[in-house]
């Protein structure tokens, strides 16, 4: 359909006026018709390399191995030197025991010498600092005499 002018219509939005009806979503070699595609969509796509997946370089990239478990001795031990000397300089930030593997004790002592600084602006925050060190002090003899827990890592494997 044109215009009196001989080109084409628009309607109201600036948009071509399709003489065969609305296809506006339609791609080009589409048949709006349900025909099924035009020629140059039925054809396959052409590769320079090789005519068909069949006849596609192989590569070898090697094959999947099982997935394999570790068992804690094969990490290495845990020295007794390392955590003594952790124990000793960074004990009330309790880092001797996240080395070991004793997370939960760990942050529990991060945590309260953290609550006694931020409270001993107000004074009470001493008595914290101190059982924290006094705690940290007493992990480091148990640590090299090798008591109770101190003996191995949290997973059992001895200390070295």
């Amino acid at each position: 359909m044109t215009n009196p002018n001989g080109g084409p219509m628009y309607d109201k939005d600036g948009l071509p006026i399709n003489p065969q009806g609305p296809t506006p979503f339609a791609q080009p070699g589409y048949n709006p018709q349900n025909q099924g595609y035009q020629q140059a969509y039925q054809q396959p796509l052409q590769n320079p390399g090789f005519q068909n997946f069949a006849q596609a370089p192989q590569q070898n990239y090697g094959q999947m191995q099982p997935q394999q478990s570790y068992s804690p001795a094969q990490y290495g031990q845990k020295s007794m030197i390392i955590a003594a000397v952790l124990a000793f300089f960074l004990g009330p930030f309790g880092v001797h025991n996240f080395y070991l593997g004793y997370m939960k004790r760990g942050a529990t002592q991060l945590a309260l010498y953290l609550i006694g600084i931020v409270l001993s602006i107000v004074g009470i925050g001493i008595i914290f600092i101190f059982a924290v060190g006094v705690w940290a002090f007493v992990e480091f003899i148990m640590i090299l005499v090798r008591h109770g827990r101190y003996a191995t890592d949290a997973t059992g494997v001895p200390l070295a």
